[in-house]
Parts: C-alpha cells; structure tokens; sequence
C-alpha cells in the first residue's frame, strides 16, 4: 500500500485477482503522486501471520537529457568510461562536443560533489530534473579536471533525478575519463 506522510492510505493492491503479485496501479500503465512530499510504501502479506522473500520494484520517470543513454551513477563508485566520436552531440556544449551523460536521484538539501578525471580539457555539467542546466565546470584555470563545485559542495535546490553531463572543452576530443559522485 502507498501512504503520505501522515501515514494515511492513499491507495493499495491486495491482487484479488488471484495471483501473489500486486502492482499500483493495479492495471498496466502508471501512477501520478496526488502531491510532492513523501510517501511510505507498506508490503505486507495478504493473510496474517504470513513470511517469506519478496521483491519491491519502484519505477521512475526517464531523466531529461537531450542525449542518450542515459546511464545510471551509483553515489560513492568510481564510474569509468570514454568520450568516442559516437557520442551525443546534442548535450549543453552544443554541436561537435561528444557527450556522455549520467543520472542520480536527489534529494531538496542534499549535499554533493562531482568530480570529472580526464586527461583532455574538460567540461562537466549538471542538469535539474527539469532538464535545465544549474551549474557547469571547465576545471578552474587546469581544463583538465573538472569539479561541481569548483570548490566546497554544491546543495540540491529540488528532489529529482538529476543529469550529469560530461564532455571536453575544445571540439572533437575523445579519450577517457574517470567520474566519481559523492553525497552526504
């Protein structure tokens, strides 16, 4: 069952249709939040006094990015890849520019630091889960690494999912690259 904040019910799945699975919502498609805030998601068992293993699936929107894949960034993991000339061109620096991006989930207040290890001139973005870009790095005077912010960390203005975006500084440059994304 799916309750607020004030632990009220705002809707549930027994699956009496006579499976074991239940889904909200309980046909295909999706469900919209009647509001922004947070919620508790309660899975108990049909009968009483019931155990056993389960599986809690919660399904996001997409993130809003002008390039895909889009791939998820585990928090606190190093994440490796390369910029490769079949990469989007369509990111924040515009045409010529390959382009990877990657995405979180924030939290409104939620502290953070992106760090982009390159051995090329860098450039690294951050888009809010409007798709807007809030802030950006071209590595503070080095070009080389990149870092959101340049100094200290950088506060999560909304709750969301969040897109990085990293590419170079100068046109058609590829090499690869380290990311790492740190939360409090």
């Amino acid at each position: 069952m799916l309750k607020n904040a004030s632990d009220t019910v705002i809707t549930f799945n027994d699956d009496g249709g006579g499976g074991t699975n239940s889904r909200i919502p309980a046909s295909s498609g999706t469900y919209t939040l009647p509001t922004t805030g947070n919620f508790i998601i309660e899975v108990t068992s049909y009968s009483s006094l019931k155990v056993g293993a389960y599986t809690l699936l919660v399904n996001t929107p997409a993130p809003i990015s002008p390039c895909s894949p889009v791939l998820q960034i585990s928090k606190w993991v190093d994440t490796y890849g390369a910029l490769q000339t079949s990469d989007c061109q369509t990111g924040a620096r515009g045409a010529g520019y390959y382009t990877d991006s990657y995405y979180f989930i924030g939290k409104a207040g939620e502290r953070i630091v992106i760090d982009y290890m390159v051995a090329f001139d860098s450039y690294v973005f951050l888009r809010n889960p409007a798709g807007t870009v809030i802030t950006s790095d071209t590595g503070s005077g080095s070009l080389t690494n990149s870092r959101i912010p340049s100094s200290g960390t950088f506060t999560l203005p909304t709750s969301g999912i969040y897109v990085i975006e990293v590419t170079s500084y100068f046109e058609a440059r590829t090499g690869s690259y380290r990311l790492h994304l740190t939360s409090n």
